[in-house]
């Protein structure tokens, strides 16, 4: 399929079922969810002073910290959202029901992306009702009940591996910039969308061969550095640190780096060194400088052996649990069927791809494939899988139906017998 909409019988598989549910789903999160969290506070705080005045910069007394005395200028956090919700929210009178209602008008969008991207990726042959498993994989739908960045992540990730699918099909140059600039704006939402932008040289050189994939993939970067590095400027400007990260990220990497069975961050001596005796706010520049200390230390003292295998227990974890679950998983019944369903529904996208024999399903696994490996230096939470988890599903759906197909065509092929 060479046009920007899907075949016609998944274009009526979605509005006819999947954009339903789809819909149906956002609106029990929002009935059933608490829209605000810790995070959320953050973002708003964030946005209020793009609005209020007109700088980036994070208030006195942030999420209940009454000693912080505020961080003017920061990069607390990626702007990306913050500015979405300077719009949505403070200016459209603070209502968190009109940030929900965008971001489930998001979350469908996406959708549409990503199942046009397969269409097209796939020359029309991903199984229409594959569809509707995305969809039943519904964590990450949920998240537009929540005044978190990720439905303006999601959206723009699958954007930009749409603009991806339809630069490889059409060998277009200027959609593989277009892509790039829509990566780009994803790592001004969520740092995370740069691993991304770095892994997607592989299904590129994959499908194109190296010397042509690297070249285009050139233009993938060019685009991407159009919208991050005037936001390095400004950090180089106003703080004097050349980095398009968050403050975030020193924080992270402690968390990363301590061992699964340590007592809780807040509760550590280390935290409280850190924050400067809960002074600082725990993700401020200074608070991060020091978090990054305390990690470094830590990784020194304990060795690549015992780093690695700790990675790869993080990582193997956040697969393991169902979105949402936390660690509540134990042996209970209800979680550990959940656990089941997250692993079989990966084997099924493995079983998609085979059947499917064609190298460009590889870019429906690169949002899932780059946000795996930033797992072992982040907190490890499933949550920061499910940006990419819509494809998976997508890919199992297909698994699963067109298993389901040939074994039919078996069973009209016995009874036909004389």
């Amino acid at each position: 399929m060479l046009t920007f909409l899907p075949s016609w019988s998944l274009r009526q598989v979605f509005l006819r079922c999947a954009l339903p549910l789809a819909i149906g789903v956002q609106v029990a999160g929002v009935i059933c969810i608490e829209p605000i969290n810790m995070d959320s506070h953050e973002y708003i705080a964030l946005a209020r002073g793009l609005c209020e005045h007109q700088e980036y910069s994070a208030p006195r007394g942030l999420s209940g910290v009454d000693s912080f005395t505020g961080e003017s200028p920061t990069r607390l956090r990626q702007p990306g959202y913050p500015v979405f919700l300077a719009f949505f929210y403070w200016v459209l009178g603070q209502k968190v029901l009109v940030v929900q209602i965008a971001q489930m008008v998001l979350n469908c969008l996406a959708l549409w992306f990503m199942l046009t991207a397969a269409d097209c990726l796939l020359d029309g042959k991903l199984m229409p009702w594959a569809a509707v498993f995305a969809v039943l994989y519904f964590p990450w739908l949920i998240l537009s009940s929540m005044i978190l960045a990720e439905s303006l992540f999601i959206v723009l990730l699958w954007s930009a591996v749409l603009a991806m699918a339809k630069s490889v099909v059409l060998d277009g140059k200027r959609c593989y910039l277009f892509s790039g600039i829509l990566m780009g704006a994803a790592v001004m939402v969520k740092p995370i969308g740069l691993p991304v932008l770095l892994l997607s040289a592989v299904p590129i050189a994959v499908v194109l061969g190296l010397r042509e994939g690297l070249r285009s993939w050139s233009l993938v970067v060019t685009g991407c550095l159009i919208c991050v590095v005037p936001w390095a400027i400004r950090n180089y400007a106003a703080l004097g640190e050349i980095t398009v990260l968050p403050s975030t990220s020193g924080y992270n990497l402690w968390v990363a780096a301590r061992p699964l069975g340590a007592e809780w961050w807040d509760s550590s001596e280390e935290f409280t060194w850190a924050t400067e005796d809960w002074k600082r706010y725990y993700i401020d520049r200074r608070a991060s400088e020091r978090f990054r200390e305390l990690a470094i230390a830590r990784l020194e003292v304990d060795g690549a052996f015992v780093v690695a295998g700790r990675a790869l227990l993080r990582t193997f974890s956040a697969w393991l649990r169902f979105p949402g679950t936390g660690n509540r998983v134990g042996w209970n019944p209800s979680y550990v069927s959940l656990t089941a369903v997250q692993l079989a529904m990966v084997v099924l996208a493995i079983l998609g791809i085979i059947r499917l024999r064609n190298r460009r399903s590889l870019f429906l696994l690169l949002p899932v494939v780059a946000l795996t490996a930033c797992l072992p230096v982040s907190k490890g939470l499933t949550r920061y899988l499910l940006p990419g988890m819509p494809g998976v599903a997508l890919l199992s759906g297909h698994g699963l139906l067109s298993m389901l197909r040939l074994d039919v065509r078996r069973g009209e092929g016995v009874g036909n017998k004389p």
